[in-house]
C-alpha cells in the first residue's frame, strides 16, 4: 500500500510526524486491537513486513504464504480503516522512531544526505528533517502544550483517504479471486466526501546554474567520500525523453580510458558510479559517487578537473548517433528480457510507489527505455551537467592543514589552509561550504584533456532481435490457439506442460528447457550446474571454485560494452560426481 502523502504534508512545526504516523499504524485497530497481532502473524507464518516514509509517499508492505494471505490482508486493511492510535503507545513508539534516528547517526550516507539538505533553500521541502526523534516529537509537543496523539490522528484523517492510496497485490490466485478479496477487506473503508487535493508551492532546493560549490564534511568512519550532485529537472515529467539514462550509461562505462579506468590506474579512486535520483515532484539529481584513496585526497583538484573534463568529452561523443542507437537497442533488449523474480519485494515496493510518479503508459517501462535519437533534446539535457550546476561533497575524518594546502588552487578565497566548520543540528555533522573558483571552472573548458575512451560497439556480437528455445504458443489451425490472451490463460491455468524438456544429453552435458511463466514477458534465463569429482569441503578446492567464479564473472563483465548489460549473477553449486 502506498499513500500519496509524506513529509510534505506534515506541516511546519512537528518534524517527523509523517514517519511517526507510519509507525503507529502497525499497533492495532478497532477490529484487531492487539498491538503485536500483525507482527506476530506475519513472522510466525514465515513472512516479512516493513514500511517507509518519503517526501511525498508513505509505504507499507508485507509478504506471506498463500494460505495465510487472506487473514493477513484483513489485518493489514484495518490500518487504513480504523486504526486505534492507542494512547498507551504514543510515547513508546516515539522511542522506536528515536532509535531509528540514533542508528542513522552512525551512517555516513545519512550524514552526507543531511549536509546536502542543510545547504538547500531553507524554505524548500528538501531542507526538512524527515525522520523525527524524541526532541521533535515529544520535546516540542510537550513544550508547546500540543497533544501528539491528536495531531497524528488529524494528519491521518486528512491525508489517509481511500482516494489517496494505491494498492498492489501479487499472488498466484486468479485475478477475480484477488479482486474479491480486496473488496471484502478494503470495501469498508469510508469514502471521502470531497476528492483529496494537496498543492505544495515550496521552492526548489537549489537554483539551476548558481551552484559550483564544494562542501567539506567530517565522516564517522575512516574513508574518503566524493559525491557530486547535478541539479536537473524532474526526470519523470521528462518522459518519454529519457536522455538522463543515456548519459548515465555513457559515464558508467568501465572500459579502457574511461574515467573510472583512468582514476583507478592512477590510484586516486576505488569506485565510480553514476546514478539518477528523483527526490520529489519537480526536482531530480544526477549523482556521481566514489571512494577516494589517500593519494586521491591529496590530488583532489586533478580528480575533480578530470571528472568534469571527461564529462565535456562525453557530451561530444553523445551526439554520435551510432553510439546512441547501440545503447538504445541494448537497453531495449535488457528490458525485454528482464527478470524480477529474485527481487520480488523491492519490485513490489517500487511498483506501488511508481503509481504516483508515472503515467500508466510508462508504469512498467519507466526509465528503462531510450526514445529515438534527438540531437536537440540531447543537447538540452547536456547543459545541466556543468560544474556551476553541481554541488561537490567531500567527506573525510580529519581535514589536516597539510591536506587542505593542496586545495588552494581551486577554492575561491582559500588563502589559508584552515576550515571554519559549521554544524548541522540533527546529526551534529561538521561541514564547511566553499565556492569553486571561477578560474578553475573556466580552466575545465579552456584546457580540455585528451581522452581515448573506447566504446566497444564494433567489437560486440550483434544482439539478437528474438530469443526463443521452444515456442510458448503453437500456431495451430484453430483461432483460439493463435490468440495470445488464450495462450497466456492456458499457461496460468496449468494447461501447458511445464515439465523440463531434455534438449541434449551426452557424456559431458545435459541440457534442459523449461517454460518460465513467472513474468509474462519475453526473456531467457540460463542456469548452469558444474559437477566436479572433488570434495568441495576441501579448502583447496573451495578456494579454486571461488577463483573460477571470480574469473568467469570478470570475463563476462567485459564481454558487453555497457555496464548494465554486463551485470550478471553467477552461482556455482559443486557436489561429488
Amino acid at each position: 500500500m502506498s499513500v500519496g502523502s509524506g513529509v510534505k504534508n506534515e506541516g511546519e512545526d512537528i518534524y517527523g510526524l509523517a514517519h511517526y504516523c507510519e509507525h503507529m499504524l502497525f499497533l492495532g485497530s478497532k477490529k484487531y486491537p492487539s498491538s503485536t497481532l500483525f507482527v506476530d502473524y506475519i513472522t510466525k507464518n514465515n513472512g516479512k513486513f516493513n514500511g517507509f516514509t518519503d517526501f511525498d509517499t508513505t509505504g507499507f508492505f508485507f509478504k506471506i504464504n498463500k494460505d495465510n494471505f487472506p487473514k493477513a490482508l484483513d489485518i493489514f486493511s484495518q490500518f487504513f480503516i480504523e486504526p486505534l492510535f492507542n494512547a498507551t503507545y504514543v510515547e513508546k513508539e516515539v522511542n522506536s522512531v528515536n532509535s531509528e534516528f540514533e542508528r542513522n547517526i552512525q551512517l555516513d550516507k545519512k550524514r552526507k544526505e543531511q549536509v546536502l539538505r542543510d545547504n538547500a533553500n531553507p524554505k524548500s521541502l528538501f531542507y526538512r528533517f524527515s525522520t523525527g526523534n524524541n526532541k521533535t516529537l515529544l520535546g516540542f509537543t510537550k513544550k508547546h502544550n500540543i497533544s501528539l496523539r491528536d495531531r497524528v490522528i488529524k494528519y491521518y484523517k486528512t491525508h489517509y483517504t481511500i482516494d489517496n492510496m494505491k494498492l498492489v497485490i501479487y499472488g498466484n490466485s486468479k485475478i477475480s479471486e484477488l479482486k474479491k478479496l480486496v473488496a471484502q477487506t478494503f470495501g469498508k473503508a469510508p469514502k471521502p466526501k470531497t476528492a483529496y487535493k494537496f498543492v505544495d508551492n515550496r521552492p526548489l532546493p537549489y537554483e539551476f546554474f548558481k551552484q559550483g560549490k564544494i562542501i567539506f564534511y567530517q565522516t564517522i568512519n575512516d574513508h574518503q567520500l566524493l559525491d557530486i550532485s547535478f541539479m536537473i529537472p524532474d526526470i519523470h515529467k521528462a518522459l518519454p525523453n529519457n536522455f538522463s539514462l543515456y548519459f548515465r550509461l555513457l559515464l558508467n562505462n568501465k572500459g579502457k580510458e574511461s574515467i573510472s579506468d583512468i582514476l583507478k590506474v592512477k590510484g586516486l579512486l576505488t569506485n565510480f558510479k553514476v546514478s539518477m535520483r528523483r527526490t520529489y515532484d519537480g526536482f531530480s539529481m544526477m549523482k556521481i559517487n566514489g571512494y577516494l584513496t589517500e593519494k586521491g585526497m591529496k590530488e583532489l583538484p586533478y580528480v575533480i578537473q578530470t571528472i568534469y573534463q571527461y564529462i565535456e568529452h562525453i557530451k561530444k561523443l553523445s551526439l554520435n548517433q551510432d553510439y546512441y542507437n547501440f545503447y538504445r537497442k541494448s537497453y531495449t533488449q535488457k528490458f525485454q528480457f528482464n527478470h524480477k523474480k529474485n527481487k520480488l519485494m523491492p519490485f513490489m515496493k517500487a511498483m506501488c510507489v511508481d503509481f504516483w510518479k508515472y503515467p500508466k503508459k510508462y508504469l512498467f517501462s519507466k526509465h528503462s527505455l531510450l526514445p529515438p535519437y534527438d540531437e536537440k533534446k540531447i543537447k538540452e539535457f547536456q547543459k545541466y551537467i556543468v560544474i556551476n550546476n553541481s554541488v561537490i561533497l567531500l567527506g573525510h575524518k580529519d581535514f589536516t592543514e597539510p591536506l587542505l594546502s593542496n586545495y588552494k588552487s581551486f577554492i575561491e578565497n582559500f588563502s589559508t589552509p584552515k576550515i571554519n566548520f559549521k554544524q548541522e543540528i540533527w546529526y551534529n555533522t561538521k561541514y564547511a561550504p566553499h565556492k569553486v573558483s571561477e578560474a578553475f571552472m573556466k580552466n575545465i573548458l579552456n584546457k580540455p584533456q585528451t581522452f581515448k575512451v573506447e566504446f566497444l560497439t564494433e567489437k560486440v556480437k550483434p544482439l539478437p532481435k528474438h530469443i526463443s528455445l521452444v515456442k510458448q504458443c503453437k500456431k495451430d489451425a484453430a483461432k483460439k490457439d493463435r490468440d495470445r490472451k488464450t495462450c497466456i490463460e492456458n499457461m496460468k491455468n496449468d494447461k501447458v506442460d511445464l515439465t523440463p524438456l531434455l534438449i541434449l544429453k551426452n557424456e559431458k552435458v545435459e541440457f534442459y528447457h523449461k517454460l518460465d511463466r513467472s513474468f509474462l514477458i519475453s526473456k531467457t534465463n540460463l542456469f548452469v550446474k558444474f559437477v566436479f569429482n572433488k570434495d568441495v569441503n576441501n579448502a583447496k578446492y573451495a578456494t579454486f571454485l571461488r577463483l573460477l567464479v571470480h574469473s568467469l564473472n570478470h570475463h563476462l563483465r567485459h564481454y558487453f560494452s555497457e555496464e548494465h548489460m554486463r551485470h550478471n549473477n553467477i552461482h556455482i553449486n559443486a557436489s561429488p560426481k
